[in-house]
């Protein structure tokens, strides 16, 4: 069942409907805290909503601690990496964005 899961919400994915991965991962987490598939997916989920920039940030160091701890496992130049540090750089274009709005309409209000 959990990689049923993970599949659909890879599907779901790839249609664009975010709120169904994001449910689909959180069930297989409830049941493994260290899938990286599911940490990875729904990071990816909040990130594309755009609203959960902390959530996609907490899968996404999620993701990175359990890299770390099994470097023999997931090595620095592998896939895994690889993806993370795409979808963090994504995130932090993401947080720079939305820093930079909410400075403007703070400006507005108070200035």
């Amino acid at each position: 069942m959990h990689q049923t899961r993970l599949n659909y919400a890879a599907c779901k994915m790839k249609l664009g409907d975010y709120p169904t991965v994001i449910s689909q991962c959180t069930e297989v987490l409830s049941n493994d805290p260290q899938c990286i598939k599911a940490l990875f997916r729904r990071g990816q989920a909040y990130l594309r909503i755009g609203r959960d920039l902390e959530l996609a940030e907490r899968d996404y160091k999620a993701l990175r601690s359990i890299l770390e701890k099994e470097p023999d496992v997931y090595r620095e130049d592998g896939p895994e990496w690889a993806e993370l540090r795409r979808e963090e750089k994504a995130l932090e274009t993401k947080w720079r964005v939305y820093r930079e709005k909410e400075k403007k309409m703070f400006g507005k209000m108070f200035g």
